[in-house]
């Protein structure tokens, strides 16, 4: 069986591209011609594409509607919410492959650091949070758990779900650079910090 690797080559190139380089970098030995058993090894799975209003399962439809409204004038932030988008779509089809067959990768996404009503980091959409609960609101699961291995400490991720029983969160992240979160006694509120 060959694994499943998620990955859209419709990202946009205009001002972002240079964070293509890492994604195109996996491809590439991935998909090169020189290494047939890696090609039989993996799959490149195209995700489809979900929108913005797909994204108010997490998001505040109020932070989306403004985040639309200032794409219509900002071509930047129009591209960051492309990559956002598709990132998040990703996700969401990598978790659903790996729901069925148990396992799969996903090379883009980790927008872990935006809010449910406002942006964080360089991240727009929560691709993580969004994943998680089109997981749970799809196919009726009742826990899950989020392995965050990023440097940076997934604060946006975090405060979705700090009052969720349903979602344990553990972020492995330094200490002392951005965003400065993320101490070891930040376990949740109430009922939450019963782990079952």
């Amino acid at each position: 069986m060959r694994n499943s690797v998620v990955y859209s080559k419709k990202y946009p190139k205009r001002f972002y591209s240079d964070f293509l380089f890492r994604y195109e970098s996996v491809l590439d030995i991935l998909e090169g011609p020189s290494n047939l058993t890696l090609k039989e090894r993996y799959e490149i799975i195209q995700p489809p594409r979900i929108t913005l209003e797909d994204c108010g399962i997490v998001h505040d439809r109020r932070y989306l509607q403004e985040l639309k409204n200032r794409a219509e004038r900002d071509e930047r932030l129009k591209e960051a919410l492309s990559w956002d988008l598709i990132g998040t779509s990703g996700t969401i089809f990598a978790c659903e492959i790996a729901l069925k067959r148990g396992m799969a990768y996903h090379l883009g996404g980790g927008f872990h650091h935006a809010f449910r009503d406002k942006e964080g980091g360089f991240d727009f959409i929560n691709d993580i949070a969004v994943a998680a609960q089109w997981m749970r609101e799809k196919y009726n699961l009742k826990k899950i758990m989020i392995i965050d291995l990023d440097v940076h400490h997934a604060n946006g991720t975090q405060s979705i779900f700090y009052n969720d029983p349903g979602v344990l969160q553990i972020s492995f992240h330094g200490w002392g650079i951005f965003p400065g979160s993320g101490d070891v006694n930040e376990i949740g509120e109430g009922k939450e910090k019963d782990i079952k």
